[in-house]
């Protein structure tokens, strides 16, 4: 087990290394600017550093509040036996001077001390009715932080005795956890760190459980992931983003059928996994230099082509408008063809060969 103080020590080293490459990226471009003036490159080196204070500064804040958390944790039994003898000190001094209030006025005095823990039964009784009590009473971490007064410990002891809930029960194992590893959703039910991450993992096989939630409120998808193993996290993610896809795309090979991230539906699409081109509009093998028969909107390009006389390039199928000159056409992609036969260009001498027009 990794304790806070080796993972701060591991998370300072990492932090370390990127400054040293930062160092060494600026010495390479030592002399290659202008005295005095800040090169887009520099500038981005700064970007990336401040981003990496401000990370650094998060990680070293999350250690040190895991750390409280575990220390409240565990010493969470002494906390409730020191409260319960603060407690009892306070009313023993209360019902002596009531006593000797008396012995003054002569009035009858009611002991409304309760005995102490020694006249309960055991030591061992008395502290484990003490750790009963410290469960009811304890509050979450980030409460007796950020929301009450901690400044001595007299007043830690009264914050601590006046929160709730330091351990919450599991609302699908039924099981007591932290509340460190554990999250609660916008309605109330609880969920323990090892119940949550395996529903995460099942929601990469079963969609019906994407996106994870509980009574149709999603779970922080942020902070169950730092929770989960690396490999687990990665895979949710991916498969995240084709269940979030408006219109999937997958492999036209049925021994593959990968997902692939479309980002443009006009062209072929490779498959990450077997690296085979898949059209982007009808899902099927490329077509190659031929046209999609789902291409509804080149259809009607063609029909309006064909109306006005225009010619597409025999070699990137692009459509082409003459508006004057010769038949003679250069096209954008570099290839020579004639405009009436659509046939490559043979020089200034080029004839059409006889029934070789073509039309669109």
């Amino acid at each position: 087990m990794i304790t806070a103080a080796g993972e701060e020590t591991t998370m300072r080293a990492i932090f370390d290394s990127y400054r040293l490459d930062v160092d060494l990226l600026r010495s390479q471009q030592k002399g290659k600017q202008r005295a005095g003036e800040l090169t887009d490159f520099e500038f981005a080196l700064n970007l990336f550093l401040a981003d990496l204070d401000e990370t650094e500064q998060l990680v070293t804040d999350r250690i040190m509040a895991e750390s409280l958390a575990h220390a409240v944790y565990t010493d969470e039994a002494v906390i409730a036996e020191l409260i319960d003898e603060e407690t009892q000190a306070t009313r023993d001094h209360n019902f002596a001077q009531q006593v000797e209030r008396r012995e003054r006025t002569g009035e009858t005095v009611v002991n409304t001390s309760p005995p102490s823990s020694s006249s309960l039964g055991s030591s061992n009784g008395a502290v484990n009715a003490s750790r009963s009590t410290a469960n009811d009473y304890l509050d979450d971490l980030d409460a007796l932080l950020t929301k009450t007064d901690a400044s001595t410990p007299e007043k830690l002891q009264q914050a601590i005795a006046e929160r709730k809930y330091t351990t919450r029960v599991c609302n699908t194992c039924f099981e007591r956890t932290h509340f460190s590893s554990s999250l609660t959703t916008k309605c109330g039910h609880n969920f323990c760190r090892s119940c949550v991450c395996k529903l995460f993992v099942h929601a990469t096989t079963d969609e019906s459980l994407y996106p994870p939630r509980c009574c149709r409120h999603p779970f922080p998808v942020e902070k169950v992931l730092g929770w989960m193993k690396p490999m687990e996290a990665a895979k949710f993610r991916k498969v995240a983003l084709e269940y979030d896809a408006a219109e999937r795309t997958y492999c036209f090979d049925t021994k593959c059928g990968a997902f692939i991230l479309d980002i443009s539906r006009d062209g072929a699409v490779s498959c990450p996994s077997c690296k085979k081109l898949t059209c982007g509009r009808c899902k099927t093998a490329d077509h190659g230099m031929a046209d999609c028969p789902s291409d509804g909107a080149l259809k009607k390009l063609l029909q309006i082509a064909a109306t006005s006389g225009w010619k597409r390039c025999p070699k990137c199928k692009a459509v082409v408008e003459r508006v004057s000159g010769c038949e003679h056409i250069t096209c954008k992609c570099g290839s020579h063809w004639c405009y009436l036969c659509s046939m490559p260009w043979t020089g200034n001498g080029h004839t059409c060969r006889p029934g070789s027009v073509r039309t669109i």
